[in-house]
């Protein structure tokens, strides 16, 4: 008997001189900047692990029982360069043999707008002591991208954490006071000064604190490396460590840090990666 490894869009197949019989699908061939496709491989039954290689950095599979299938998210950053990159995914079967496939696939760029902004100076350029102190926040958030779960957290789709329109769009290159800025890495919604901000997923609270340009900011980790953050809020409901539900009250919007009114900022990152939070949600849609 032999085994073959199907990989869809375009359909490749190779085989093995085993028992076993696999499919690899990608969700799209082309994702944009800051978007997020799926990986499947199955029937899940045969298979031990399954990991992808992208730029040397290894992402686990995760297991979803019902379907058959072991699944992860490709994410790609909102400032990846355009172009075709190489994907390697590893199987484990359950008879010990590992079995590689490469994939290609292609970076499309996408064209965020620009947006001009008018702050103090003081939140624009900082003085000494605002920038050390900003300094050691960023090293505190890396810390908690870096060590984000790897074992899948959340049991459901991801949802809104609060039904506002959208005020500001993921990736928007900011121009303060004239300066050019980082590009918007979440997507604001409005909001009233107290209205509730829930939980994206299950999973837990892995920060909670006052940062300089976030305010009272949330960060929950729901496994499978997919980290949630919620800013400029009035009020923190819950703290580090603490296990969350999908839908529950984490805290309450305001207008905390570097902002200019009540709104809600919420980012999404996986693998380390900045993404638009509707990609994600996008993805349990279709």
């Amino acid at each position: 008997m032999f085994s073959c490894i199907m990989l869809l869009q375009p359909f490749i197949s190779t085989c093995f001189s085993d028992n076993n019989s696999f499919q690899v699908q990608l969700s799209s061939e082309n994702v944009f900047q800051g978007k997020v496709a799926l990986i499947r491989v199955f029937p899940a039954h045969n298979i031990k692990s399954v990991k992808y290689f992208l730029d040397k950095k290894a992402v686990n599979f995760y297991l979803e029982k019902k379907k058959d299938t072991f699944s992860a998210f490709l994410a790609i950053d909102l400032e990846e360069p355009p172009g075709t990159k190489t994907l390697t995914i590893k199987i484990m079967n359950t008879n010990g043999l590992e079995i590689i496939q490469k994939k290609t696939f292609n970076v499309v760029k996408f064209s965020f707008p620009t947006q001009r902004l008018t702050l103090p100076e003081s939140k624009v350029t900082l003085s000494k002591k605002n920038l050390g102190r900003y300094n050691r926040e960023k090293a505190q958030t890396k810390s908690i991208f870096e060590n984000s779960a790897t074992d899948k957290l959340w049991n459901s789709s991801f949802i809104k954490p609060y039904e506002g329109k959208l005020s500001t769009r993921f990736g928007v290159r900011r121009i303060l006071n004239n300066k050019p800025k980082s590009p918007h890495s979440g997507v604001d919604l409005k909001a009233p000064e107290g209205a509730p901000v829930v939980s994206s997923g299950d999973g837990i609270v892995s920060f909670t604190g006052d940062h300089f340009f976030t305010g009272n900011s949330v960060y929950i980790d729901h496994g499978t490396e997919i980290i949630s953050m919620y800013f400029h809020l009035s009020s923190i409901s819950v703290k580090m460590g603490d296990k969350v539900s999908r839908g529950q009250v984490i805290g309450h919007v305001g207008s905390t840090g570097r902002s200019t009114g009540p709104h809600l900022h919420w980012g999404v990152r996986i693998n380390g990666n900045r993404v638009d939070p509707f990609s994600l949600l996008e993805l349990f849609n279709k």
